[in-house]
Parts: structure tokens; sequence; C-alpha cells
């Protein structure tokens, strides 16, 4: 999972929650970052990213953005939500998103990488009934940015303001995209190792490669020529008849 979708996201929220205008700067109200929180954003980065190089211009041709959080877990899943389509599915309404076909999750579920790491922090790693995550998820949404600052000095910045947007991210791909429910969110899995292995991308990647590379060639098996063949099995079938007629003799005396 890359930051690129975050990017995203403040295109589609910008869009979404606020009229186009022609000023050359705007001030957006983020709900997916923590109350008091402010930082400014020059578009031209996230027009520049790979998630939305397809757009021309940002609404409104501002340049510059000044992100003001509000933390509200509920309004950003509903941004979070518009960065998909949950609607367009020509497989029988057997879709992910964005009309990709999606079969019903069945089994165990192995969440690593960035869903690991962001509930991880969030100490959600263990199995938990889905209410209870959505719960923590709100109540860390709704934390100031100086009551999170001061209670996690060790991180970084860029990482912890980015988290109550991660985690709404991954619950939406989770349950709006993959399909898991109440009765089902106990199946997924939060792991960062499996036998005493980190896994991640590569590992994944590079399994999928070797599984592509040929076995060896079987050896091939040299027969015998065909005339000693003949004779061998000859003289197998003249000796066989052989000691036929010899026990018939010895039992005919």
């Amino acid at each position: 999972m890359d930051y690129y979708y975050y990017y995203y996201y403040y295109y589609y929220y910008y869009y979404y929650f606020h009229p186009q205008n022609a000023s050359s700067s705007d001030v957006i109200e983020h709900p997916c970052y923590p109350q008091g929180y402010n930082g400014t954003m020059n578009v031209s980065s996230l027009f520049g990213s790979a998630c939305a190089n397809n757009q021309t211009q940002a609404p409104g041709n501002v340049t510059q953005v000044l992100l003001l959080g509000t933390g509200n877990a509920t309004l950003c899943r509903q941004a979070v939500r518009n960065i998909f389509n949950f609607s367009n599915c020509s497989h029988s309404k057997s879709c992910g998103f964005n009309g990709v076909y999606q079969p019903r999750v069945n089994g165990k579920f192995l969440a690593f990488s960035a869903y690991y790491y962001t509930f991880s922090f969030l100490n959600l790693t263990e199995t938990h009934p889905l209410a209870v995550v959505e719960d923590a998820i709100d109540a860390f949404c709704s934390r100031t940015w100086n009551d999170l600052k001061s209670s996690y000095s060790d991180q970084t910045e860029s990482r912890l303001v980015n988290y109550c947007a991660s985690a709404n991210y991954i619950l939406t791909l989770l349950l709006d995209g993959y399909g898991f429910s109440n009765t089902s969110w106990e199946n997924i899995a939060f792991r960062m190792q499996v036998a005493n292995s980190d896994i991640g991308w590569t590992l994944g990647y590079m399994l999928n490669l070797t599984n592509m590379i040929p076995s060896e060639a079987p050896r091939t098996l040299r027969g015998h020529e065909e005339g000693p063949w003949v004779a061998s099995v000859f003289f197998i079938v003249a000796t066989l008849a052989l000691a036929i007629v010899l026990l018939l003799i010895y039992f005919l005396q």
C-alpha cells in the first residue's frame, strides 16, 4: 500500500466536499487529520502522483491548499469511500470495487505490510470483534494533534498525522471492497512474520516468479536395440516351452 493513495484521497475530498473557485489558494477542512493540525500542500505534487496523473488540472485551478484537521472518523470514512466505485459491476454483483471481479471471501486472510503496521500502531493486531476495531479507530481519530504528538513522541509527524486516514482506508478496503463482515472479520490475521520470516510484497513477487520457472526436463531412458530385444524374447519363450515339454514327459512316464 503506497502513500500515493493519500494524494488521490486529497483530490477526491476536495472535489466532493468543496466547490470549485478561481482563487490560487484554498482551505480544506480535513476530517482524517487530527483536530488542531494544519499544513500546506502544493497541488502540483498531488497531480504529479501516479494515482492522479490522468487529471489535467486541480479543481478551481488552485496551486496550494491549507489542510486543517477536524478529526472526524465518520466524515473521513465517507471521503475515503469516494475514492472507490462500489456500484459499477458487470459480474453479477460479485465485484470488489471499480468494476473488478472479486469472489466472495473465504477462509483466512493474511493482512501484512501497511495493514499490519497501521493496526499494530493502533494495538489492533489481535483478534477483536469488528465493533471494537471501529470504536478504537473512531477514538483515535477524535484525539487532538497536540495530544497525539505528546503521546507518541517517538513517531515522526508525517506518519502520525496519517494513521487515521490509513486506518479508515484499510477498513473501507476490507469491508466495502473485499466484502468482510461482522462474522468474517475474525478470519483476518494481521501479521508481520510467518514461520519467523518477514513477509512482504517482494517475497510474494519472488515466490510467484519461482513458480513460473519450468522444472528440470526428465532424462531420456534408452531402450535396447530391436535385434537383441527380439532375440532375448525368443530365448525366454523357447526356454519356457522347453521347460513345459520336459515337465509333461516327466509326469507321463
